[in-house]
């Protein structure tokens, strides 16, 4: 499990949160709009008692992610899917 924690200015977490839920729900766009803000930097996290606002599965990873406007900032979370043989 690899969580990812970024802190943004509230103007860009506000911008975040503001894009269509369908839009919001593929990993390519979330990464797209984090790209586009500065942030002051990422780091692991151990896991947290925060409920995810948004899940998607792909292939490798189960993503949940969730944007605190208040706090200002975005959480990635990428949990690895066991692979069946």
């Amino acid at each position: 499990m690899r969580r990812f924690r970024l802190f943004f200015s509230h103007e860009a977490v506000a911008a975040l949160a503001a894009i269509p839920a369908r839009r919001r729900l593929t990993l390519f766009n979330l990464m797209d709009a984090l790209t586009l803000f500065p942030h002051d930097g990422a780091e692991l996290q151990g896991a947290g008692k925060k409920q995810p606002t948004y899940t998607r599965r792909f292939s490798e990873w189960n993503v949940v992610w969730w944007v605190d406007v208040p706090v200002g900032e975005v959480q990635v979370l990428l949990i690895e899917r066991r692979q069946r043989h």
